[in-house]
């Protein structure tokens, strides 16, 4: 998918199937069709614990859904997380910052 390209992950496209994995090999987004309408995606992230998280988008969800989740995952913007919510990784930066709620 293009923003996976845009943010240089390795892709690799076969008949029915799409892979890419991010620069750092930590996440991942793959396409598979084995029939024509049965599509389903599938992503995911992991750390050193193994897998972080996984999503799954089957045929029926709508396309602007998977570019806009794979938009996000390919983003190199700092993701905003609650205190205490950052997994535990040698990857990760931690920077704390104050905020005020919108009036």
């Amino acid at each position: 998918m293009g923003p996976l390209q845009e943010q240089h992950w390795d892709t690799t496209r076969d008949a029915g199937q799409f892979n890419a994995r991010s620069p750092d090999g930590t996440a991942w987004m793959q396409y598979h069709e084995d029939l024509p309408g049965q599509a389903m995606w599938w992503s995911g992230a992991g750390d050193q614990q193994g897998d972080g998280w996984t999503a799954t988008f089957t045929a029926s969800t709508l396309m602007y859904v998977v570019q806009a989740f794979s938009t996000a995952l390919a983003s190199s913007e700092p993701v905003m997380r609650p205190r205490g919510h950052v997994p535990h990784s040698s990857k990760i930066r931690i920077t704390s910052v104050s905020s005020s709620p919108p009036v």
